[in-house]
């Protein structure tokens, strides 16, 4: 599935403003990027928009929510602004937050704040440049308990910095920081990136893998992870939140590298229902022909002076007609019969006024028996 990655910079956005912007047509692989300004974002490649949120707009609180808050959607900001208003500088009312993926009342939970303002006001200059946002993801996230710790370096050689994320949170700081060389000697095992501006930096202070990392494949790395910032009033409605993630999904189904296998057995699926039937209607018509013809060999053996064969059961109809007739025997179109039919029909229907239908005039040509009756009504029987 085609991502278009826009990393929001710290700069109000106008239309000069340049935004780090990356493509990738499947998701995972990293096709282009570049500086580009506001005012041309609107002619990038179409595909699904990611605002990238860096990692020093983000702080990382972790609260403990009590329990039935999660059921109640209303409460929840509510819940969240008494548990943090204490830890935070700011009023909580000018702070955007976001609960990690999949939060539990079990155990403590990461919420990300940033400032909200500076938020919507990015995300609706976006919107307006014909670009509205999908998904927003962090940058940088603390990683599970299980999950190796990272370590990133970035910046320039002249100041490099480093980004620690970890079970215990995200943290940047300067690399000539004391608090660098307690982690780099505590956590040995982590996974280490770098740009490849302060790549000699990584490899002055670890000896192992250092895996190169580019501002913009760090914020592909970040559209992995399950984050998504756009909650509360970034999510207009449960409505809305669904039809986003069925259009993500089924973009994804047409687009996205792993289904590709779905995608060829859907259409195998197609193929064969459709070349099943095909052999239904075959066998179908086949049935039906040879009832055709069975109809026809009993209407020519019974009837075997029926010099050629158009409509058999008309055909037939019309034959034992005829042989009634010659039988003496009476039909069901015959005159007597059909005005039995009426008799009857009248003592039933009209047995109240049974005059006002008494027959007025009575005409019967070619099996069709036509009544005025003393009302004036017509009656036609065949």
């Amino acid at each position: 599935m085609p991502i278009l990655l826009i990393t929001l910079p710290d700069s109000p956005p106008t239309a000069s403003t340049a935004c780090l912007v990356a493509f990738s047509e499947d998701g995972r692989t990293l096709h282009r990027h570049s500086e580009t300004a506001l005012s041309v974002v609107s002619t990038l490649p179409q595909g699904e928009v990611v605002a990238v949120v860096p990692h020093h707009r983000l702080s990382w609180l972790r609260v403990q929510l009590p329990k039935g808050t999660l059921k109640n959607k209303t409460r929840l900001r509510s819940v969240l602004e008494g548990l943090l208003e204490e830890r935070v500088l700011q009023d909580c009312a000018d702070l955007h937050f976001a609960l990690e993926p999949q939060p539990s009342e079990s155990s403590p939970i990461w919420v990300a704040v940033c400032d909200k303002k500076w938020l919507h006001t990015w995300l609706a200059a976006l919107e307006q440049a014909g670009r509205p946002v999908l998904r927003i993801v962090p940058e940088c996230a603390p990683v599970d308990a299980d999950d190796a710790p990272q370590l990133t370096f970035i910046g320039n050689p002249e100041q490099p910095r480093f980004i620690w994320s970890s079970s215990a949170g995200v943290v940047a700081l300067p690399v000539s920081a004391a608090a660098f060389h307690a982690l780099a000697l505590e956590n040995s095992a982590a996974k280490i990136f770098a740009e490849p501006a302060v790549s000699s930096v990584a490899e002055s202070y670890f000896s192992g893998t250092i895996s190169l990392q580019t501002a913009a494949q760090r914020a592909l790395r970040a559209t992995q992870s399950a984050w998504d910032l756009a909650q509360f009033d970034l999510l207009r409605s449960q409505k809305a939140r669904l039809q986003k993630r069925l259009s993500n999904g089924f973009q994804q189904l047409l687009h996205s590298a792993q289904w590709r296998p779905a995608r060829w057995s859907l259409v195998a699926l197609v193929v064969v229902q459709i070349i099943g039937l095909q052999a239904w209607a075959w066998q179908m018509q086949a049935a039906i022909k040879a009832k055709k013809a069975h109809i026809n060999t009993v209407l020519l053996n019974t009837f075997p002076q029926t010099p050629l064969v158009v409509d058999a059961p008309a055909q037939m109809a019309k034959a034992l007609a005829l042989l009634q007739q010659e039988s003496g025997a009476s039909t069901s179109n015959d005159m007597e019969t059909l005005l039995k039919q009426y008799q009857a029909k009248n003592t039933i229907n009209n047995a109240a006024t049974p005059a006002e239908y008494a027959p007025a005039a009575i005409e019967f040509v070619a099996g069709e028996l036509k009544i005025k009756t003393q009302k004036g009504d017509m009656v036609v029987l065949k």
